[in-house]
């Protein structure tokens, strides 16, 4: 059993697009006068981090220390700071927004305002950033295809294994993004595994072994594959110049208590443990064990909300406990 204290401190740099997540939270008990609609009165209003800066969030909040470099502007900037997180931004007018408006605690819809960046002096400034940084315990690269990743992604890349040749890389992709970077832990869900592979499969578990055994033929990466309310899976080992699928054993992790409210921001919370975890030089299945319990934390909150180390100290016990 991990002594989760030794996740606590460690660097993990993250390169990501960002967002704001707005909730609109409206009471409705009458018809409009107007029109014959509802009419709707604001009840109170969130905003939260979103896409990778939900990501350095959990960092935080799990008692790391995060570094976040990806692209701002003022009014981003003025909720990051509430939280304390190391940032390099690269500034621009706008970001990617979303808002998403709950009536009577019934999600209705959401409305996105989304931003393309593709800021063509983006590549020499991130090198000159990355040249600064120091004690890199490990590197978390998502992709939300806003541009920071879809457009710069293998030049990215290349900068980082040759200032951190030894820190491992989790890359998280895009249903919409097919350019699949090296990495050392590919971690797509099934939408997107399916959308890469030209699949439209049902999930069931046969499907299931030939989409992560297809996924690694076809990257030639270790590929942890995220199944939503069905868990995780993955091979034992994943050494690929060895790998012989019939010699290699399928694992499939159940999702942790299964008691889903809001699966925004599970995804970012699950690879956020994960990299902690193995920072501390703590196994594959062990890390993606303490990563399954953190996803299952998060899919119980309303809203993009962070798993707490509390939190999760607590279910990592009753896990090994119980």
């Amino acid at each position: 059993m991990l002594d989760l204290n030794k996740i606590k401190d460690k660097n993990i740099l993250i390169i990501s697009d960002v967002c704001l997540d707005i909730y609109e939270y409206y009471n409705s008990n009458e018809i409009s006068p107007e029109f014959p609609v509802p009419k709707a009165i604001l009840k109170s209003k969130e905003i939260l981090l979103g896409m990778g800066s939900n990501i350095a969030l959990n960092i935080k909040t799990l008692g790391g220390n995060p570094i976040l470099i990806s692209n701002w502007n003022v009014e981003f900037e003025k909720q990051i700071e509430k939280y304390d997180i190391t940032n390099r931004f690269f500034l621009t007018e706008n970001v990617t927004y979303k808002k998403r408006i709950l009536v009577n605690s019934k999600h209705i819809i959401r409305i996105d305002k989304d931003v393309d960046f593709n800021e063509p002096t983006f590549i020499d400034w991130f090198k000159f950033k990355i040249s600064l940084l120091k004690n890199i315990d490990g590197i978390i690269i998502s992709d939300y295809n806003r541009g920071i990743v879809k457009n710069f992604g293998n030049e990215i890349i290349k900068i980082l294994r040759k200032e951190f040749p030894n820190v491992k890389i989790l890359f998280d992709p895009h249903k919409n993004n097919k350019n699949i970077i090296d990495c050392d832990y590919f971690i797509p869900n099934w939408i997107e595994s399916n959308i890469l592979l030209d699949l439209k499969l049902d999930k069931n578990i046969e499907n299931i072994k030939l989409v992560l055994e297809k996924l690694e033929n076809k990257f030639k990466l270790p590929t942890i594959l995220k199944l939503s309310e069905l868990g995780l899976c993955y091979h034992t080992i994943l050494k690929l110049s060895e790998l012989s699928y019939n010699k290699y054993r399928f694992i499939h992790l159940p999702a942790y208590k299964n008691l889903m409210i809001d699966a925004c921001g599970c995804g970012d919370s699950l690879i956020s443990t994960l990299s902690l975890s193995l920072a501390t030089g703590l196994n594959l299945h062990k890390s993606i064990e303490l990563a399954n319990i953190a996803a299952g934390i998060a899919v119980c909150k309303q809203g993009t909300k962070p798993v707490m180390f509390e939190e999760l100290k607590k279910e990592y016990e009753e896990f090994y406990n119980g």
